[in-house]
C-alpha cells in the first residue's frame, strides 16, 4: 500500500479530483445531496431506464429536488433555523409525524420490526416502507413506490394491474413472499414484540444471499458494490481515517471551533458548542414535563418526548421554548457564517493530497474493480 507523504498545499499533483473518481460515494466532505450527488442520481435514472426499455416499459429519468425532502420546504440556512430551530422543540411538537416515520424505516431495514422508535434519533428516521392499508407491505410509499411527483407514478397509474405487476418486477425485481404481505397495518400493531422480531429474523434469513433481479437492483448494484466498498475500506481505510483526523486538526477548522463560543457570548448565550446549546434546550423540556432523559444518556439528543396535547398548556410552553430555540439557532447560524467554504475546503485540500500520495494504487484499485 502506498504511503501517504504529502500534505494539503504544498503544490504536488492534480486539482479538484475526487475519490468518487475511484468509488462512488467516497468523497471525504459529506454533505448532503450537492450537485456531484443529483449528478450520480441522474445517471443512475438514466441507466434504469435503458434497462427499461429492454424490458419493454416506458421509465423517465427521475431526480426529486433536494427541498423537497419530506421535513418541510425551508430552501435556506436562514428558513431552516426559523422552520426548525436546532431540531428539539419541533420534534416535540410533532414527535407522531417523526415516530411514524421512524417506524416505517426500521419496517423497512428489519423485514418488519418496528422497534422502539420513540428516541430523537429514530424518530427522525425517513423512509417510506411499511405494511400497506391493504396488507401489502411494499405498498406504502405509494404505488409502484413513486412519489406522486415522479413522473413514473402516472405512467404506473395508467396500466393494467397485469401490467403494473410485470412493471414492477422489471425495476423492483421479485423479494421473498413475507408473512407481512397477508397483514394489515392494524394487524401488524397488534403483535407482541418476539413476534415482530422473529418475523424479521425470519424475513433476514430469507434474504441472506438473495438477488431479487430489476433494474434498479441490477444499476445499483454495479454502482455501489458492498464487495468493493469493502475492499476500497480494507486497503484505504486506515489511511482515510488518519487523513479525516488531520483535517479536523487544521487550524482553520479549530479557530471555527474556539471563535463560535465568544461570538455566541456577544449574542447573550453561554454556550461550549453547539451540543451544549441542545443539551439547554433539552433541558428547558425536561423541567416542563416535555421529555424525559434517560439515566446515562451520552449527548444531548437521547432523550425520549412524552405524549403532549395539541392545545395544552403544556403544549404552549413547548411553543415557547421552540421560539427561544430559533433565536438561539439564528444566532450560531451567524456565528457559523463562512464556516461550510473553509470545512469543504480544508477537507477537499486533504482529500486531494491524500489521492496525489496514493495515486498509483487507487488508479489500480479503479482498474480491478470496474
Amino acid at each position: 500500500m502506498a504511503g501517504a507523504c504529502g500534505s494539503p498545499g504544498d503544490g504536488a499533483g492534480s486539482e479538484g479530483q475526487s475519490l468518487e473518481d475511484f468509488v462512488a460515494s467516497a468523497a471525504l466532505f459529506d454533505q448532503e445531496y450537492t450537485d456531484d450527488d443529483r449528478r450520480q442520481e441522474l445517471e443512475v435514472q438514466e441507466a434504469i431506464a435503458v434497462c427499461m426499455a429492454k424490458e419493454g416499459f416506458e421509465y423517465i429519468p427521475y431526480v426529486p429536488n433536494n427541498d423537497d425532502s419530506g421535513y418541510g420546504a425551508a430552501q435556506t440556512e436562514e428558513e431552516y433555523a426559523q422552520e426548525y430551530g436546532l431540531g428539539v422543540s419541533h420534534y416535540v411538537l410533532n414527535q407522531e409525524f417523526y415516530e411514524e416515520r421512524g417506524n416505517d424505516e426500521e419496517e423497512s431495514e428489519e423485514g418488519g420490526d418496528a422497534g422502539g422508535g420513540d428516541s430523537l434519533e429514530s424518530g427522525q428516521a425517513a423512509a417510506e416502507s411499511g405494511p400497506g392499508e391493504d396488507g401489502d407491505a411494499s405498498d406504502a410509499e405509494g404505488e409502484a413506490g413513486h412519489s406522486e411527483d415522479d413522473p413514473n407514478h402516472r405512467i404506473w397509474e395508467a396500466m393494467s394491474e397485469d401490467e403494473r405487476e410485470a412493471y414492477d418486477e422489471a425495476l423492483d425485481g421479485v423479494y421473498p413472499e413475507s408473512e407481512l404481505d397477508k397483514m394489515t397495518e392494524e394487524e401488524y400493531e397488534a403483535l407482541p414484540d418476539d413476534e415482530r422480531d422473529a418475523m424479521a429474523e425470519e424475513y433476514e434469513a430469507q434474504m441472506e444471499g438473495w438477488d431479487p433481479g430489476g433494474c434498479q437492483s441490477e444499476v445499483r448494484g454495479k454502482l455501489w458494490d458492498e464487495g468493493t466498498y469493502a475492499a476500497f475500506g480494507e486497503q484505504f481505510g486506515d489511511q482515510l481515517e488518519d487523513t479525516l483526523k488531520e483535517a479536523e486538526a487544521d487550524p482553520r477548522i479549530a479557530e471555527i471551533d474556539s471563535e463560535w463560543p465568544k461570538c455566541m457570548s456577544g449574542a447573550g448565550y453561554a454556550f461550549d458548542d453547539e451540543e451544549d446549546a441542545a443539551a439547554h434546550v433539552v433541558g428547558l423540556l425536561e423541567e416542563i414535563g416535555a421529555v424525559s432523559v434517560p439515566a446515562g444518556a451520552e449527548g444531548a439528543w437521547q432523550f425520549e418526548p412524552k405524549p403532549i396535547e395539541a392545545g395544552s398548556d403544556i403544549f404552549k410552553e413547548v411553543e415557547a421554548i421552540f421560539k427561544e430555540e430559533v433565536a438561539i439557532a439564528e444566532a450560531s447560524l451567524k456565528c457559523r457564517e463562512g464556516a461550510y467554504e473553509i470545512y469543504e475546503a480544508v477537507y477537499k485540500e486533504f482529500e486531494q493530497a491524500f489521492i496525489d500520495n496514493n495515486r498509483a494504487a487507487l488508479e489500480q484499485f479503479r482498474k480491478e474493480n470496474s
